[in-house]
């Protein structure tokens, strides 16, 4: 279960940041290092899949939805903004904070890569979504049956095919070694101790705010139904798992996909099961 890895990598992270020598610190960091370009090098290429295969297969009104998305994503994002704001400027004020005058000092770490891969990605994120997205659209409005459409959406398709299998024979496989390296690296620098000390109270304010946020969210999709709320929750976790550990919501977006279609599946059972009864 790589939930359980990703934890347990973690663990042994920081128990052996205190432990291991400089040079093997190093060489783990170098290790997730390279491993965070080549995700990079291949970033681009996985957004424009993504995002081309489900618009290109999407009916005519394609384009009405990805409106719509933005939209919605667009309210999501100032309401979440705005809940932020306000929340800190309530709660904030009765934390008292205090200013460590060498707190920049204390992040001058010994530890450097060892090596380290140079791969330019050949386009940028942007030009790949945007790619995706005016691509996928255009290939909307044509009749399936056209053979530019055909040959470009196979082509599409085993692109689609390659990447995620990367990611599940490659990227999933080494995440806990590529956490392991980060991790170990900042126990061995005491940087988690000095945020701390420094940002604790915030921190655990603003997780506070974080998994409240999030389970409203999750309240309100599920229609006030507690219960399923929690089974939703739990049903999205491996997507928060990775999404939390790479910090990336594009690397994380096939297992947020997979995580979606596992609920609305669900729902699609459970919607047959009672219209049979009925």
């Amino acid at each position: 279960q790589l939930p359980v890895q990703l934890v347990l990598s973690i663990t042994l992270a920081f128990v052996l940041g205190q432990l291991l020598d400089v040079f093997y610190v190093s060489l783990f960091y170098s290790i997730s290092s390279s491993f965070i370009s080549a995700l990079i090098f291949i970033l681009p290429f996985m957004i424009f899949s993504f995002i081309f295969q489900a618009l290109a297969n999407s009916p005519r009104g394609a384009l009405s939805l990805v409106l719509l998305i933005f939209v919605g994503v667009t309210i999501s994002n100032c309401l979440a903004l705005m809940t932020g704001y306000l929340y800190g400027q309530t709660f904030l004020p009765y934390f008292s904070f205090t200013h460590s005058p060498d707190f920049i000092d204390k992040f001058t770490s010994q530890v450097e890569l060892l090596f380290s891969f140079h791969l330019t990605p050949l386009i940028g994120t942007e030009k790949a979504l945007l790619l995706g997205l005016s691509g996928g659209i255009a290939m909307s409005f044509l009749n399936e049956t056209q053979p530019t459409k055909i040959f470009i959406q196979k082509w599409a398709g085993l692109l689609n095919r390659m990447i995620t299998r990367f990611l599940q024979k490659v990227f999933m496989p080494l995440l806990p070694l590529y956490l392991f390296g980060f991790c170990l690296k900042l126990s061995y620098d005491h940087v988690l101790i000095h945020l701390f000390e420094q940002f604790g109270k915030v921190f655990v304010l603003s997780m506070g705010l974080v998994f409240s946020y999030l389970f409203l969210l999750y309240l309100i999709g599920s229609y006030g139904n507690v219960k399923k709320a929690f089974a939703n929750i739990g049903s999205m976790f491996p997507a928060g798992v990775m999404g939390f550990s790479t910090m990336s919501s594009a690397i994380t977006m096939p297992f947020t996909i997979d995580c979606v279609e596992k609920i609305t599946q669900d729902r699609r059972g459970l919607y047959a099961r009672n219209h049979e009864h009925d």
